[in-house]
């Protein structure tokens, strides 16, 4: 892991203008504070980074890429700064985070050169990686981020928020999570779909929450010569419902289609036991979807 170096946020806006590793084709501008979410390459003193910066950005993720780094052996990026802008014109607080650059090889970019011995490797780490996020969650026994309400930075729910808000204390429990995607369905005058008991099932609604990246998928897992080293983009980590890593490996299935016969072996094996409880959510969240 890198050491920290020192940034300002001039500095950090000025290597923004000057960067010749553009990952946006947007040119990089200050005063825009319209923008919910983007992620830019930067270079200082020969160290590459990523900036992560956006209205929908929250130090949250810095805190929480933290948080695993010092209770864990995920490898994950170092966090060299965070800063927060507030502008009074727009009343809109834009956060950057500048982080450690890892290794650009996804394993959605890798997937197709494994053989069945590599894929195999990466299904055992991964396995390592999902155990090690889930004994995270001994400490806690409600739902939510590192702290605040569940909407802080999470796309999951940002999106929803002006017609069906989510307070503090609202989806704390499965069952409550569960019932705040259904209230969405049952509340959506021009949805077809029947609300019912059924939309309950299969869950255990006795199990804890369990921590999870959030969206730990092929374009957040870095490789490098058939192993993993390194998970990315923690801005959805939490704690969940106990299937959540299940739920996120199965819709990554419905993402891919080009690579669902080789990476679907490796999602069912990673999601198992739980790929029940993974589908009805997905079905769940496509009536949510649907209904908004």
């Amino acid at each position: 892991m890198s050491s920290k170096l020192n940034l300002s946020l001039d500095e950090v806006h000025q290597l923004l203008r000057t960067s010749s590793v553009q990952l946006d084709d947007r040119p990089y501008d200050r005063g825009d504070f319209a923008i919910p979410r983007r992620i830019e390459a930067i270079e200082k003193d020969g160290v590459r980074l990523i900036v992560r910066y956006g209205y929908h950005v929250s130090p949250i993720e810095a805190e929480t890429t933290a948080f695993v780094a010092q209770r864990t052996s995920v490898r994950v990026p170092t966090i060299h700064a965070v800063f927060s802008e507030y502008r009074e014109d727009s009343g809109q607080t834009v956060t950057y985070i500048v982080e450690e650059r890892l290794p650009r090889t996804t394993l959605l970019e890798a997937l197709p050169t494994l053989d069945d011995h590599a894929r195999q490797v990466l299904t055992s780490e991964l396995r390592t990686i999902f155990s090690q996020l889930a004994a995270l969650s001994s400490h806690r026994d409600r739902l939510g981020p590192l702290r605040g309400p569940w909407h802080k930075g999470n796309a999951k729910f940002t999106w929803l928020l002006d017609r069906y808000p989510c307070g503090e204390n609202d989806a704390r429990e499965t069952r409550s999570f569960i019932q705040y995607w259904v209230n969405i369905i049952g509340r959506n005058s021009l949805t077809s779909h029947r609300v019912s008991d059924r939309l309950f099932e299969p869950y255990d609604f006795s199990r804890p929450p369990a921590f999870s990246h959030g969206d730990l998928k092929p374009t957040n897992v870095m490789v490098h010569e058939g192993h993993v080293v390194g998970i990315i983009d923690w801005a959805e980590a939490g704690w969940y419902p106990y299937f959540w890593d299940a739920y996120i490996l199965h819709k990554s299935l419905h993402q891919l289609w080009a690579m669902f016969s080789i990476w679907e072996p490796m999602a069912s094996q990673l999601g198992d036991p739980y790929m029940p409880e993974a589908k009805a959510m997905f079905r769940l969240l496509t009536l949510v979807e649907d209904a908004s």
